[in-house]
């Protein structure tokens, strides 16, 4: 038997390692094998170690998520809104702490010869009855305390409210201090006000020894808790 009767059996070449990939080479999605080519005489087909490493993902066209777009976006804008919004809380943080820091640490040279010519008894503004309305009732000041209260405040641009405790009790009276009249109201929580000739003038004592002048000490009075 002559055996050159039968054509020779195609043999492929082993693609050295490196070399690309035609689409037509690796295996399409719905399972199927290669597309074949009437017209291709030899076709270069990779060994199986860089078949598999070439024939990836990458090299096959993945289909769009139409969604992935507006989810990026959408996470663009949270992140923008949530910076603004850290910025807008460190601006107003700084104004409070400005409204907050005394004007003065005691009283200006103008204002240490104050002298307290009135003290009205304690004013209760809360509910009836408890624990609140008695302590209130058994709050006295001297001229003498009120003074030393004042020598010991601090003056603040604006209320201090945010520093101290507020309570519904309060004491009343009248001062002289720089050649005027003026009304002031010391609150059981160490804050107070000067009120005179449509001026305000606020105040805060956070030292210790305002400590048993006041009804409710503020926590700077004991820093450590002791």
């Amino acid at each position: 038997m002559n055996i050159s009767m039968f054509p020779r059996p195609l043999r492929r070449r082993a693609r050295p390692p490196g070399a690309h990939v035609r689409p037509d080479d690796c295996p399409r999605p719905d399972g199927g094998g290669e597309v074949a080519t009437e017209d291709r005489q030899a076709v270069d087909t990779p060994s199986p170690a860089v078949a598999v490493a070439s024939c990836t993902p990458s090299d096959q066209a993945a289909p769009s998520d139409p969604d992935d777009g507006h989810e990026g976006r959408v996470g663009v804008v949270i992140i923008m809104v949530l910076r603004v919004l850290a910025m807008l809380l460190g601006m107003a943080a700084s104004v409070a702490s400005a409204q907050s820091a005394p004007v003065h640490d005691r009283l200006a040279s103008s204002e240490s010869a104050l002298r307290v010519t009135k003290v009205d008894p304690a004013h209760y503004a809360g509910t009836a009855g408890g624990a609140e309305a008695v302590a209130c009732r058994n709050w006295r000041l001297s001229t003498t305390n009120v003074e030393r209260f004042f020598r010991l405040s601090e003056r603040y641009e604006e209320s201090p409210y945010s520093l101290f405790y507020q309570g519904p009790c309060s004491i009343s009276g009248e001062l002289q201090a720089e050649g005027r009249t003026w009304r002031f109201q010391l609150d059981g929580g160490a804050t107070a006000t000067w009120t005179g000739g449509g001026e305000t003038r606020h105040w805060g004592c956070s030292a210790k020894e305002c400590e048993p002048l006041v009804l409710l000490a503020t926590d700077r009075m004991d820093p450590e808790g002791t």
